[in-house]
């Protein structure tokens, strides 16, 4: 009889498991599709639905032609990376992002916000630092 009484507590215990289950499940919200997700984080796949266009003017820090990468540390402290490619527009510079000498330079660079790197479209030499 004590093994009938357990077997029936057991079973009283997994539907009561059974039933609180089911009710978080009902309460639960419905899944975003990605076009909401998008719009609510502003983002999708890393990059912004909306493309704007930024400005970031600073010194350089450094730049690495062969990756396509550079470093400014912007006039409000903050340390920002950028990416390039070919059709990144260089201004003032003779020979292209090869032109660009090196910490120091004062830049100003147009980019759109990416995560987790920022795209530049533009980059503007605005003071070429001292050779060294």
């Amino acid at each position: 009889m004590n093994g009938s009484r357990l077997k029936n507590f057991g079973m009283l215990g997994l539907s009561v498991l059974l039933v609180i289950s089911w009710s978080a499940c009902q309460e639960r919200q419905p899944a975003q599709t990605m076009d909401e997700y998008a719009e609510g984080a502003g983002r999708l796949d890393g990059w912004e639905t909306e493309q704007s266009v930024r400005t970031l003017e600073g010194e350089l820090i450094w730049i690495d032609p062969q990756e396509e990468v550079l470093m400014v540390a912007a006039d409000d402290g903050r340390e920002v990376e950028f990416v390039y490619d070919g059709w990144t527009e260089i201004v003032g510079a003779d020979e292209g992002v090869h032109g660009i000498t090196g910490s120091g330079t004062r830049v100003e660079v147009e980019y759109e916000k990416g995560f987790p790197t920022n795209r530049a479209k533009r980059i503007e030499i605005l003071r070429q630092s001292p050779t060294e």
